[in-house]
């Protein structure tokens, strides 16, 4: 009969309201109640006859909630938007047009999750979120991250554009930086990622390097098949003359396309 707890996971994902709080992983008691190994690593214990050493009934899923752990420690997720779940993504609104917005862009997001679950080694389409500052891009992509690791155990990557992406590259230049010399494993590692946030695309300074880096990441991506989301203030056509159209043309065939059009989310976003 199926815990009505976990719901047969045997985990229990339990995010709470405190920033200070991030491990909100644990056993579920129907798992507890079957531990025979006190739960020390390895996480073996002697079969009935006390002959045999055997895999605890736990084992599984300790480890799974070990890998979750990892993920989590390398997907570069901002710490308020860890463990989060799709479900905390609201969608009512008094405005009925905005109301069914944030309905589809809830589902789009589930769809993601869907497809990277479905193919983990070509993930499909992903999602390119734009709208105005505030709107909740960000937390909508991060919360997708979140149920890939909770729900699949796939890796994944957040990366802000200025901060995480330009200035990294940048750092691989400079003989002081523990990165001298790495720019190509920089690129290499969001290159081939399962799947990829890239937060504020298209605030960059439009440099010719910042746009050759970016439509080469794009490109490798592309080339790769994995998944990537964006979010931007700009709509996706704004792209279309950059690279004679070739930038527009990934996009169009990598993501779905998601307007976020609304006042400032994260005033209603809990943390």
């Amino acid at each position: 009969m199926e815990c009505k707890q976990c719901h047969g996971t045997g985990i229990l994902f339990t995010p709470s309201s405190s920033r200070r709080k991030i491990d909100y992983l644990e056993l579920c008691s129907c798992i507890l109640e079957q531990c025979k190994c006190g739960g020390e690593p390895p996480y073996y214990n002697l079969d009935t006859d006390g002959i045999l050493v055997r895999p605890c009934s736990c084992r599984p899923y300790r480890l799974k909630i070990k890998k979750i752990r990892s993920l989590f420690a390398k997907s570069n997720i901002p710490q308020k938007y860890r463990y989060r779940r799709l479900p905390e993504f609201e969608t009512d609104h008094p405005n009925d047009e905005i109301a069914i917005q944030l309905a589809a862009a809830h589902d789009s997001a589930y769809h993601v999750v869907s497809r990277v679950g479905e193919n983990p080694d070509a993930g499909g389409k992903g999602l390119y979120l734009f709208g105005p500052p505030g709107s909740g891009k960000t937390m909508l992509g991060c919360l997708i991250l979140n149920e890939i690791i909770l729900q699949h155990q796939i890796e994944v990557r957040y990366t802000k554009i200025t901060r995480d992406l330009f200035n990294r590259i940048r750092s691989t230049y400079q003989e002081s930086s523990h990165l001298y010399g790495k720019a190509e494993n920089v690129f290499e590692d969001l290159a081939n990622v399962p799947v990829l946030l890239i937060d504020d695309f298209g605030v960059q300074k439009d440099s010719e390097w910042e746009q050759r880096l970016l439509y080469d990441l794009i490109d490798a991506r592309y080339e790769n098949e994995k998944t990537t989301i964006l979010t931007s203030n700009p709509e996706p056509q704004a792209y279309m003359d950059l690279f004679e159209g070739r930038i527009f043309s990934r996009f169009k065939e990598m993501m779905d396309f998601q307007p976020l059009i609304t006042e400032d989310y994260r005033d209603r976003f809990v943390i």
